[in-house]
């Protein structure tokens, strides 16, 4: 198995990876929330955005590799 290929077999593992993440930071930002620390919650939530920004690439890349497997 060459490096690209290796990649993608990562790359499903790690976006699942961050998804799992980003919902357990939206999970903790609903609970401090709730202790009136509403800027740690606004910076958790924006945190699990970046890691939505981070899967969207990485699925961007994980599409492109296929189709260039198809070439």
């Amino acid at each position: 198995m060459n490096n690209l290929e290796k990649l993608q077999v990562l790359l499903p593992h790690w976006i699942e990876h961050h998804a799992e993440h980003a919902s357990e930071l939206h999970d903790w930002a609903e609970r401090i929330q709730l202790t009136g620390q509403v800027n740690t919650a606004e910076r958790l939530l924006a945190t699990a955005a970046l890691l939505q920004q981070v899967s969207d690439q990485l699925s961007k890349l994980l599409t492109e590799l296929g189709e260039q497997d198809r070439t």
